[in-house]
């Protein structure tokens, strides 16, 4: 199968794509090494394309009530993913950058710790499907506190789609273990 727009196959797109994945030392702290994935929309837009046909495919025929996005970067893939879909969105933020009431949990990552993360408290109803939209799955960390977002609202997270997972250890044990044994769609693993 090839992708019409670039006439590459699918798994030479993912090779592509992990070429574009650079390691910037030491960012955004020291012993860091951050994978900056940029590239794939600043220089080439198939990829970014192909990224997100790819992460809406697994639900094209059974789409989830509500796509939540993880800020920042996740907010690239969420929104176009969502309306692929055809399903509202919901955005995952940092505390205090949401106007109305919100939902809060505090959560750590490979390089951060006491982290919050918000989402408003009618964003989401009792019982909706959710499916949670991610730039990058590392440590598992955020994937993990915007699940729990999701089930403080009393609804049902069915997954985790990311475009890049980092072959970091644990990140999918982390959610596990945090009683999240969540399917999880990654497009390319680097």
């Amino acid at each position: 199968m090839t992708s019409s727009a670039s006439g590459l196959t699918p798994q030479e797109l993912r090779r592509a794509i992990q070429a574009a994945v650079r390691v910037v030392a030491d960012f955004p702290s020291p012993g860091v090494n951050f994978r900056d994935i940029s590239a794939v929309w600043e220089r080439q837009p198939h990829l970014f394309r192909f990224l997100v046909d790819e992460l809406a495919r697994p639900h094209l025929h059974s789409p989830p009530d509500i796509v939540v996005s993880i800020e920042s970067l996740g907010h690239l893939f969420g929104a176009p993913v969502a309306y692929l879909l055809h399903c509202p969105l919901v955005l995952a933020r940092p505390a205090g950058k949401l106007a109305g009431a919100t939902h809060r949990t505090s959560y750590a990552m490979s390089y951060a710790n006491n982290k919050e993360l918000e989402i408003h408290t009618d964003a989401i109803q009792p019982h909706q499907r959710v499916l949670i939209v991610d730039d990058v799955l590392a440590s598992g960390g955020t994937a993990a506190a915007a699940a729990s977002l999701v089930e403080t609202a009393g609804a049902v997270c069915i997954g985790v789609g990311c475009a890049v997972e980092i072959g970091y250890p644990g990140a999918r044990s982390l959610l596990r273990q945090a009683g999240m044994d969540l399917p999880i769609h990654a497009v390319v693993q680097v």
